[in-house]
């Protein structure tokens, strides 16, 4: 009867141990599975914020696209209003010389208002002086 009951508590110390083991097992299971959906959350966090910077990359880089245009479209109107400056300039002056031959005209007529068209002479119709000594007098 001893050794029943010595074999009777190693049976019930070794279900124990099976018992602990396969719990430990089971834990060992869920633990590794937990760490797989977790693996598998990162990856998709990672694929969607990989995809988040490539769109925010690609959309910088149409952004600096567009920017370069706009800088020449810039530097292209800073040279057409220079140039349209500079033409208002020219017409200016030109107009000032013209008016400046009308009043010479009108002090040589002695009148106030001209009678007769002082530019009648000129080949180019009212374009005399513009090329030539462009806000002088002398003519």
């Amino acid at each position: 009867e001893a050794t029943v009951a010595r074999w009777e508590t190693e049976l019930d110390r070794a279900t124990r141990e099976s018992r602990e083991a396969q719990e430990k097992r089971n834990w060992a299971f869920e633990a590794r599975s937990q760490v797989v959906r977790e693996c598998n959350e990162a990856r998709l966090a990672c694929d969607e914020l990989r995809e988040a910077r490539d769109r925010a990359v690609s959309n910088h880089m149409e952004a600096l696209h567009e920017l370069d245009g706009l800088k020449s479209d810039l530097v292209v109107a800073r040279q057409e209003a220079k140039e349209a400056s500079n033409e208002r300039r020219i017409v200016a002056r030109k107009a000032n010389a013209l008016v400046e031959r009308l009043v010479e005209w009108m002090a040589l007529q002695g009148s106030a208002m001209p009678t007769e068209d002082p530019f009648e002479d000129d080949p180019g119709g009212r374009q005399t002086g513009f090329d030539s000594g462009v806000g002088s007098s002398e003519q």
